[in-house]
């Protein structure tokens, strides 16, 4: 299994991903910023992380990064679901279990088709395209 975003983009994005379980309130969104590079940059933000200006300054040059696209996550995923090759179901917070699960892991997970040691797959650092702030999602999912 995996949980949370960055985990969880990283098994779907690997094909590892048999079942996507996503929580049906689940407010982050995805959003594609153009660095100044003219490379893409791919971010998940809470409402509040997107309010704070300094989630679209380029941390080593401090330029400004552009909005190119952006969309719900949960939009984002029924979308490509299939496409990864993953099952798509929705919990909801009004039982026990689902709403262990959204407290517990951020509202986002899946069972894998095969197991895999995803921590040793890469840091949580800038240039990372599944960069996010699970503090911040964790807050979310306790409204």
């Amino acid at each position: 299994y995996s949980y949370g975003i960055m985990d969880t983009l990283k098994a779907l994005d690997m094909g590892a991903v048999e079942t996507l379980i996503v929580w049906e309130s689940l407010d982050v969104n995805r959003v594609i910023l153009n660095g100044p590079d003219g490379i893409e940059v791919e971010r998940f933000f809470s409402p509040a992380q997107e309010a704070d200006r300094s989630n679209y300054v380029d941390k080593e040059t401090g330029a400004e990064l552009e909005v190119k696209e952006k969309m719900p996550m949960l939009e984002w995923l029924t979308e490509i679901y299939k496409e990864k090759g993953a099952a798509l179901e929705f919990v909801a917070d009004r039982s026990t279990v689902g709403s262990r699960f959204v407290n517990t892991f951020g509202g986002i997970g899946a069972l894998l088709c095969y197991q895999m040691d995803i921590t040793k797959l890469g840091g949580n650092d800038e240039s990372n395209m599944y960069y996010d702030n699970d503090e911040e999602i964790e807050e979310i999912s306790e409204d």
